[in-house]
């Protein structure tokens, strides 16, 4: 039936990722014919619902509040204060101001901070803006990905004393990153058209190195993102992908 098929096709899609797509795409059987643009069944991010349990329960300015948007900012290279004019530079580390996320907490009368609530509203503003000719979206949410991982085993690293809000925090970022890893893979809307095609060349990129090395995808990475799609945009994702071998 439809969820075997489903399963089936993750299980093959995560199995093969470790081999060079070079050496797959002769002795692979076309299993994922192209198909429609289609959306994702299970992904989409509400962060709103996912933060109750680290931000909403406190005051917007309290202590966490601060934590989480250094934290955040740190993570996503982004920030809410218009930067001082420091030439052009294009650096894919440089910081990029989100206008439209401080305008929206200014207008709404909030403190102008990153909290779990505005991660919606800040990575979606991040991904449709431009990123340098070797990067793309999907390299960016990788990044960031292995970014909260360094910080997650930072607080581990503390002996158990980290306040359980700031992993939980820390959680709800590492599922905003994951949703939206799919998000930029599949053929939605979520990117123009220049931008998801350096997205899928990325992929192909970060999927031909082997899981967990430097140039690689984090381990875990990309089993996370796959579980996370339906098996139409999964489909087409993998044909996509592949098709930088040929």
């Amino acid at each position: 039936n439809g969820e075997n098929a489903l399963r089936a096709s993750r299980s093959y899609f995560i199995a093969t990722v470790d081999v060079p797509p070079s050496k797959l795409v002769s002795g692979v059987p076309d299993l994922f014919p192209p198909t429609s643009a289609s959306p994702f069944s299970r992904v989409s991010p509400t962060v709103s619902s996912m933060a109750s349990s680290s931000s909403s329960s406190s005051s917007s300015s309290s202590p966490h509040a601060k934590w989480e948007h250094e934290t955040f900012c740190s993570i996503l290279d982004v920030s809410l204060s218009k930067p001082e004019p420091k030439g052009n530079s294009k650096n894919f580390n440089s910081i990029t101001y989100l206008e439209d996320v401080a305008s929206e907490l200014k207008e709404e009368g909030r403190p102008v901070l990153l909290t779990a609530d505005y991660l919606d509203s800040a990575l979606v503003e991040r991904l449709n803006l431009p990123f340098p000719s070797d990067a793309s979206a999907f390299g960016y949410l990788v990044r960031c990905g292995k970014l909260i991982a360094d910080r997650e085993q930072s607080l581990t690293r503390t002996g158990g004393q980290a306040p359980q809000i700031k992993k939980n925090s820390l959680e709800t970022l590492r599922k905003s990153i994951i949703s939206y890893s799919g998000l930029v893979l599949a053929p939605t809307d979520m990117l123009e058209e220049k931008q998801y095609s350096a997205s899928i060349k990325q992929a192909f990129s970060l999927i031909s190195h082997s899981i967990g090395s430097p140039e690689g995808l984090p381990q875990g990475f990309l089993a996370q993102v796959v579980e996370e799609m339906d098996l139409e945009s999964l489909t087409d994702a993998f044909n996509r992908i592949i098709r930088f071998a040929i």
